[in-house]
């Protein structure tokens, strides 16, 4: 769910209804949590992505993980 469209609810009124209070207060709480996530979750893409950056500079570098045998070993 969005934020907007937390936002963006409405209910209807009734004779033995919810506290509109209460419940605004709830959606609130509801908005918070949806908005920390969705930053914590841009965060972690960003961290995935330098890490797998991080990964290839690696596996560019050393001569254990690239497709050639590495030379000046002694062969079997």
């Amino acid at each position: 769910m969005q934020a907007q469209e937390i936002i963006g609810r409405k209910f209807s009124r009734s004779f033995r209804g919810y506290d509109i209070g209460e419940v605004d207060a709830f959606l609130d709480e509801i908005l918070r949590d949806q908005e920390r996530m969705e930053q914590e979750i841009q965060i972690l893409e960003i961290r995935n992505r330098m890490l797998l950056e991080e990964l290839a500079k690696v596996n560019a570098q050393s001569p254990f993980l690239s497709p050639e045998p590495p030379k000046n070993l002694p062969e079997d």
